[in-house]
């Protein structure tokens, strides 16, 4: 994975998501902002019953009609085209939070 400046929020809000949605998977990995050049960054992103939702799309408001309902999962791929580096179901998560005492990247 490259070295990148996380803000965290993503993190954050990813975990804070599955804890609450026990049937949701947090995804740890890269991607890149649609219509842009800029690198690829580090990204936390949950995928639940079809439906991929981040802080971005949920919390800040982006994601155009997708925004607050999170992108169906086909839409979300082709735009971010992201890299998966890392799974976590509910307990993972909660473990690996235990073990480090932050919300990732772990």
């Amino acid at each position: 994975m490259t070295a990148t400046k996380a803000l965290g929020d993503c993190y954050r809000w990813a975990y804070l998501y599955v804890v609450n949605h026990p049937k949701a998977v947090l995804h740890q990995g890269l991607v890149t902002a649609p219509y842009s050049d800029l690198p690829p960054y580090e990204h936390a992103w949950v995928e639940h019953d079809g439906v991929v939702k981040d802080w971005q799309t949920m919390v800040a408001g982006y994601g155009g009609k997708f925004r607050f309902r999170g992108y169906p999962e086909r839409t979300w791929e082709a735009l971010w085209k992201p890299e998966r580096v890392k799974m976590f179901s509910r307990e993972e998560a909660m473990a690996e939070m235990s073990r480090t005492g932050h919300y990732g990247p772990w």
